[in-house]
């Protein structure tokens, strides 16, 4: 729920493509200052050979990341509730398949600074956002299948304790 909390107190209530944007794009800012961590350590002269290469690595893992994010975000502010149902569901696949792919990208690069060689990478940049993207593109992940269901892009959700019974509590 903290995550939650941090959607815009100017909006009561919003719909679960403007909700699921809205997770995807905190994972956006959380892998953006890794990406720039990650090129500010890869750019230090005293960084060793094999550290450059995991960095080097990660990097084009984070920036495919990055495609595949802003690619969500921009199909999900876009996503039209009143197009036929095979289309939006059609679209709602799409950002799926993109947020699935930036999470296999950033476990990719998890994984290459698990390899000990890259422990002081490790240290400097796992704890930077793993523990934050990770489960922001699981719940992504989990409105987006939600979204993809009949007539989901046209509930409303409510951050308050509003008994409206057109509106869902989250």
């Amino acid at each position: 729920m903290s995550i939650l909390s941090r959607y815009p107190a100017s909006s009561p209530t919003t719909n679960l493509q403007n909700l699921t944007a809205f997770v995807v794009d905190l994972a956006l800012l959380d892998v953006n200052s890794t990406y720039l961590a990650s090129q500010s350590l890869l750019h230090e002269n005293d960084a060793p050979t094999n550290d450059k290469s995991t960095l080097q690595d990660c990097l084009e893992q984070m920036s495919d990341c990055q495609d595949g994010l802003k690619q969500s975000i921009r199909r999900l502010r876009h996503l039209d509730g009143h197009d036929p149902p095979l289309t939006v569901s059609g679209q709602v696949m799409d950002v799926r398949v993109w947020l699935s792919a930036s999470l296999t990208y950033m476990e990719t690069c998890w994984d290459e600074l698990a390899d000990p060689r890259a422990a002081l990478l490790k240290t400097l940049l796992r704890g930077a956002a793993q523990n934050k993207v990770e489960p922001l593109l699981s719940m992504a992940l989990s409105f987006s299948e939600r979204l993809q269901q009949p007539g989901a892009t046209s509930i409303v959700y409510a951050f308050s304790t509003d008994h409206d019974h057109h509106r869902h509590r989250l």
